[in-house]
C-alpha cells in the first residue's frame, strides 16, 4: 500500500516530535515515550520488539525513511479492492492505466527499496503475465491476491 501526502505528513510530525534529541533517529526510548503519549499501552517487551522490527538496518536507531517503510505497510487481510484500484491510480502517474518499470521503481524506492534494474526487470517479469512489459490492473490486483 501507497502512504498518501497527508499519511505522509502525519507520520513525519510524529517522528519529528517523537525525536526529542532532534538526532534524526529514534532510539527505542524515544519511541517508548511517544507511543505512551498516544495513549498506547505497551509492555517494554511490546516495544522492544516492535522496535527490532522496525530498525531493518539493525544499527539500533530507526531513521525516518525505516519508520515510514513500517508504517507502509499494510495487513494483506483487510485490504479491499477499492484499496488496491486507489493505490493502484497513485503509482500510475502517466495515467495510462498501466504500470511501467519506472513507475514501479519510483514507488518501491519512496517505501525504502531501492532496486537494481535486475531486480525491477524480474518483478514485472513475473507480474506481467501477458509479456506486454508493463503491469496492468488486472495483473496488478492477482499480484497482490495471489
Amino acid at each position: 500500500m501507497v502512504l498518501t501526502k497527508e499519511q505522509i505528513a502525519v507520520h513525519k510530525e510524529f517522528f519529528k516530535k517523537a525525536d526529542t534529541d532532534n538526532s534524526g533517529s529514534l532510539t527505542v526510548q524515544e519511541l517508548y515515550k511517544a507511543l505512551e503519549k498516544m495513549g498506547y499501552k505497551l509492555t517494554t517487551d511490546e516495544c522492544a520488539a516492535m522496535f527490532v522490527g522496525t530498525d531493518t538496518n539493525k544499527d539500533g536507531k530507526i531513521t525516518l525513511e525505516e519508520f515510514l517503510f513500517e508504517m507502509n505497510k499494510v495487513d494483506p487481510r483487510k485490504v479491499t479492492e477499492s484499496d488496491l484500484r486507489r493505490t493502484f491510480k497513485e503509482i500510475d502517474k502517466s495515467g495510462d492505466g498501466f504500470l511501467d518499470r519506472k513507475e514501479l521503481g519510483k514507488v518501491l524506492v519512496k517505501c525504502g527499496k531501492k532496486l537494481t534494474d535486475a531486480e525491477l526487470d524480474t518483478i514485472v517479469e513475473k507480474v506481467d503475465k501477458d509479456g506486454d512489459g508493463q503491469i496492468s490492473y488486472e495483473e496488478f490486483l492477482k499480484a497482490f491476491k495471489g
